[in-house]
């Protein structure tokens, strides 16, 4: 301590040589004349210099008249980071203008206040870190603490000694207790409350209860951490996930039926299914609206309303609601789809009507492709001078009808009918005389004499040059015989393509009867008409006859 102090060594021992308490003495003027010898040892790892200059500005702080009782001095210690904090204290001393300085050591207890503080301020953080907020609860169940910043758009002020149950949507009645109400520690537990607009949000809690020294509880603490954004990007993702599960179900399902004529049901039914419709329709835009397909137990009346084909418009009933959408394809309109839920079934929801507008482009594409397989299949069945069937589709369809019936046939396969070949009289000499142009308008004049009266079931067919060919359904020979005779009398209308000086165009006509007890094959049905045919030819033409079932000719 060499430097420290400079005093006599008489005077020094006169002073506090024998002093066992850390100690100094200093004058008015707080300047040091003495230290004890336990004083040297406490300050021997310090800087003398440093160490003198804070003890006696220390000292003169604690002269002063209102000074407190103790003041604390801090000096470096030998090691680095380490410290010696003193807490110094004046007292009295016998001789005038003296006071003596005695000095504690307190570092122990100083590291350990300041270790204490740390950790507070460390836990502190931690909390407010890892959450949106802390708090703690009374008895009565109303916060008696909120961390600072407070939650929700609530200042703490604003929450302290509110009931914590009121800010819950939907608190039980039973089951699971409340955060806030736990008896025992608990962890994840998530809920829903309401902010200060009102909106819904999400907490994540960990808590514990508090129990007072008798064992009965006594409120709550824990944080809370607002997981809302979290559970709505949950809820977008699961709705995402379940739209492309949807999606695929349904472009699937179109894709692997393998019948053109089926995909726009099998759209309809699996469209019904991916959003939980009692039933589907779709149609064509052919001018309006016409039903394609349908699928489901649906109401007589479809709606009338398609939207533009950007977004499902809701239409209701009274015993239902509809979601329809129109369908685009190249900026168009070709179509529409419709869903049905009849009273009392869950109401349609936004996602409902995205997935049902997403899903119209494809089925648009289907009802592209369904209308083009029916224009081929129509240019394959179809005669194209006259728009009748072709001889292809008159027999393949003729085939299906006289099919042997079974026992679980209808009861219209079982009917009797008469098929009808018409062969036109003097064609060739339209064409030869009049042209090719005005034989081609002949022959669709007689398309149209021939499809006059038509009833449902019938068929009409030109089977090649100047050949023709009627299927009546459900006729007898009365039937048959009328039909005939109304031909003969509609083809003076024909007269007009008789070239002057020729032979007057008409029709020779020769009808088999067909009996579907009989079991006759195609083949002899279409024999026994043209050979009665032929024999109208062969006696004068212009004429009819009737071959019965079974017969070979007729009268």
């Amino acid at each position: 301590m060499t430097g420290f102090v400079s005093v006599a060594a008489d005077n020094r021992s006169a002073g506090l040589a024998g002093c066992r308490t850390a100690a100094v003495l200093v004058d008015a003027e707080s300047r040091l004349l003495d230290l004890s010898p336990p004083t040297e040892a406490l300050l021997a790892a310090t800087d003398p210099a440093l160490a003198a200059e804070r003890i006696t500005a220390a000292a003169a702080m604690l002269s002063a008249a209102d000074a407190p009782p103790a003041a604390t001095v801090t000096l470096p210690g030998a090691e680095a980071d380490s410290t010696l904090t003193l807490e110094l204290t004046v007292l009295p001393y016998g001789q005038p203008g003296l006071r003596l300085v005695t000095l504690r050591d307190v570092s122990l207890e100083h590291n350990l206040r300041q270790a204490l503080a740390d950790s507070r301020q460390r836990f502190k953080d931690l909390v407010e870190a890892s959450s949106d907020f802390a708090w703690e609860v009374g008895p009565d169940g109303a916060f008696a603490m909120v961390s600072t910043g407070g939650v929700l758009g609530y200042e703490p002020d604003d929450l302290v000694g509110r009931q914590a149950r009121v800010l819950v949507l939907d608190p039980p009645d039973d089951g699971p207790l409340l955060p806030f109400e736990t008896r025992e520690p608990i962890e994840g537990y998530e809920f829903w409350v309401s902010d200060t607009a009102g909106t819904p949000a999400c907490l994540i809690a960990a808590a514990v209860p508090l129990f007072d020294a008798a064992g009965a509880w006594c409120g709550a603490r824990g944080v809370c951490q607002d997981v809302t954004e979290a559970r709505h990007r949950d809820e977008e993702l699961a709705a995402a996930r379940n739209r492309e599960r949807l999606m695929a179900y349904v472009v699937r399902a179109i894709g692997d039926e393998v019948d053109p004529a089926e995909t726009l049901t099998t759209a309809a039914a699996s469209t019904a299914r991916a959003l939980d419709a009692a039933g589907a329709l779709v149609c064509r835009a052919d001018g309006r609206m016409v039903e394609a397909a349908r699928s489901g137990d649906l109401p007589a009346d479809p709606p009338a309303e398609f939207g533009d084909g950007q977004s499902a418009i809701d239409i209701e009933t009274g015993d239902g609601s509809w979601i329809t959408v129109a369908t685009r394809l190249r900026g168009a309109v070709n179509g529409t789809i419709c869903l049905w839920r009849p009273s009392g079934a869950e109401p349609w929801r936004p996602e409902d009507r995205s997935l049902l507008a997403d899903l119209a482009g494809h089925v648009a594409v289907v009802i592209e492709q369904a209308a083009q397989h029916a224009e081929l299949e129509r240019l394959s069945s179809t005669d194209t001078l006259t728009g009748l069937d072709n001889r292809r589709a008159f027999f393949a369809a003729l085939e299906h009808r006289l099919v042997a019936p079974g026992p679980a046939k209808r009861a219209a396969d079982r009917r009797p009918g008469a098929l009808v070949y018409v062969d036109l009289d003097n064609f060739k000499q339209v064409n030869d005389a009049l042209g090719h142009q005005e034989g081609d308008t002949a022959l669709q004049e007689v398309a149209r004499i021939l499809g006059s009266g038509s009833r449902r079931g019938d068929r009409v067919a030109r089977l090649g040059g100047d050949e023709f060919a009627i299927w009546l359904e459900d006729t007898d020979a009365a039937g048959a015989e009328r039909k005939a005779e109304s031909l003969l009398t509609a083809s003076s209308a024909l007269i007009r393509f008789t070239p002057p000086g020729g032979k007057p165009l008409g029709f020779s006509i020769g009808i088999a009867l067909y009996d579907p007890a009989g079991g006759e094959s195609l083949a002899d049905l279409v024999a026994r008409a043209d050979e009665v045919m032929y024999q109208v030819k062969h006696h004068g033409k212009g004429g009819f006859r009737i071959a019965q079932a079974g017969q070979g000719g007729g009268a």
